[in-house]
């Protein structure tokens, strides 16, 4: 159930991904359109897709996918919602869990390639061999990194917990890569 779960959100993803790379936004060859129309910004020129992977083979065994998808308010600040799916395994104890939820990021860009981050994050998982599922709400506050490549961007960021608890998954500071299209 959950592979195909996680092969569906990873085909959409592609699947708008490749489809907004191709959309160059139509503009007009005529030298007669007017200056505003070019200022005018359509819902398509606003969104942006983005997000990160992860994997680790071993003794620990771990392998995330974190999608996103984002709103330009501004050309410098942006807000979204994103998915988190992790696979986790210990073979030393024979344990595997399925982790999923997801949060939503504020960012505010400065200087052109620097910015402040908020995100809230909720994930479901069996964080203990000896207890059922449950959630850990996160809260995250920080900064990084963007460069941008033409369509596409990279970023690092660096991230604090502020809901750092003994059963949290993370360790601060985290740090994050992610990439993506539309900026």
């Amino acid at each position: 159930m959950y592979q195909r779960l996680l092969i569906l959100i990873l085909f959409s993803v592609i699947m708008i991904s490749e489809g907004y790379a191709q959309n160059t936004g139509s503009v007009s060859q005529t030298p007669f359109k007017s200056s505003t129309n070019k200022d005018k910004k359509g819902l398509s020129d606003k969104i942006f897709l983005g997000g990160g992977l992860g994997a680790q083979f071993g003794t620990y065994t771990y392998f995330n996918i974190s999608p996103s998808i984002g709103y330009k308010i501004t050309d410098d600040w942006h807000a979204g919602i994103n998915l988190n799916y992790t696979y986790y395994e210990d073979r030393r104890y024979d344990y595997s869990t399925n982790v999923y939820g997801g949060g939503i990021f504020t960012r505010y860009i400065f200087f052109d390639s620097f910015f402040a981050q908020a995100e809230y994050e909720a994930l479901n998982g069996q964080w203990s061999l000896y207890r059922d599922r449950y959630y850990i709400n996160s809260v995250f506050v920080g900064g990084g990194y963007i460069q941008r490549f033409g369509n596409s961007f990279a970023a690092i960021m660096l991230l604090w917990n502020l809901n750092d608890t003994p059963y949290s998954p993370y360790a601060n500071p985290v740090i994050r890569m992610t990439f993506g299209f539309g900026l």
